[in-house]
């Protein structure tokens, strides 16, 4: 399953697509200059403004730019929001559903909090996480916490400049993939992902949902054609979820940092080596995350690959090469290996 639905297969690199773009791009003096150029802290601004409309198409959303950071993909943007929103004496709690990503792991424990990593496990009736666990979890945890601090006194913040540079600190983080989790395949339902925003307002968490699997989906009855019905609206992110409910307790004074972002990426739709992605959330948390050092330093990761991609995006193309290239392929793939055999394993919690 791993390498089915993170493979993309010779047949869908869309050479021709990215080709026109970057033709298109390298011969536009108006374009390639700021292409070439440091890019602005939030990403490519033409590219922003292209997913807010593509993405609010697709979710039925009201997206906006100021919502949107364009990241350098997926697994580099987990790692620049644990540098931004998170802190081992702060941070009490970093959840990853199990079965999941198993490469995660990784990453957290490089922003050293592999102390406080956590498994929560699904339900088993296809649903996703186990909202009640993670929250029964999530309360001892919090209890222990406070306990300590009552005999020891608060323990010692190690990036107290974040609060002070557009940034916050979160006491928990929840790392997910909402729908077609990897490797469970499961997908979060609408009341789950309501009862999941609800618990993680409620304990000062940020929900990190990686959406890279979102836009790979087809109906089960027929395999994709060109001319299938499509699914029709995407169920809701939990960053729209979220900021539809306003400010938090944990907001702090003049700030919406909300609770939830979307981690998107163009490498499942385009191809692995596509490093591009996105961050959608509340326009606070976007920023907050552009202020990241590394994009501090060397302006928006990707700058040249945003302003293909962008080309691409505003053109169409990764519309078309979605749905003429990858889901199909994946389909005529996926059919044939509904035959074999696919395993995972749980272990057993040493808590």
């Amino acid at each position: 399953m791993e390498q089915f639905m993170s493979k993309i297969f010779r047949s869908v690199f869309v050479a021709g697509v990215f080709e026109q773009a970057a033709s298109a791009l390298l011969s536009d003096p108006s374009l390639y200059v700021p292409a070439l150029q440091y890019g602005p802290d939030p990403g490519y601004q033409p590219l922003r403004e292209a997913l807010a409309t593509w993405l609010g198409q697709a979710y039925s959303s009201p997206d906006t730019p100021d919502e949107i950071c364009i990241t350098g993909g997926a697994s580099q943007s987990v790692a620049c929001i644990l540098q931004s929103f998170t802190d081992v004496g702060v941070t009490r709690g970093v959840w990853v559903v199990e079965p999941g990503y198993f490469l995660v792991g990784g990453i957290i424990r490089d922003a050293g909090l592999g102390g406080v990593m956590r498994g929560v496990k699904e339900t088993g009736d296809g649903g996703g996480i186990d909202v009640v666990a993670l929250g029964e979890g999530m309360r001892e945890v919090d209890e222990e916490w406070e306990a300590r601090e009552a005999i020891h006194g608060k323990p010692m913040i190690y990036k107290p400049h974040l609060t002070a540079s557009h940034r916050k600190l979160y006491r928990h983080l929840i790392y997910l993939v909402p729908t077609l989790n990897n490797p469970s395949a499961t997908t979060l339902s609408l009341p789950r992902r309501r009862a999941l925003v609800t618990l993680a307002r409620a304990h000062d968490a940020l929900l990190l949902c990686d959406d890279v699997y979102d836009f790979l989906q087809w109906p089960t009855t027929t395999p994709p054609t060109s001319d299938r019905t499509p699914l029709g609206p995407l169920l809701p992110r939990l960053s729209t979820l979220d900021m539809a409910l306003g400010p938090s307790p944990f907001d702090p004074p003049g700030k919406v940092f909300g609770h939830a972002l979307s981690n998107g990426t163009f490498s499942k739709l385009a191809g692995p080596g596509v490093r591009t992605g996105w961050v959608h959330a509340a326009p606070d948390l976007a920023a907050g995350l552009a202020h990241t050092g590394s994009s501090r330093s060397g302006g928006a990761p990707s700058q040249v690959a945003a302003a293909v991609v962008c080309r691409v995006v505003q053109d169409g193309g990764l519309t078309q090469s979605k749905d003429d290239n990858v889901m199909t392929s994946e389909a005529d793939h996926g059919m044939g290996a509904l035959d074999a055999v696919f395993l995972y394993a749980c272990l057993k919690s040493n808590r």
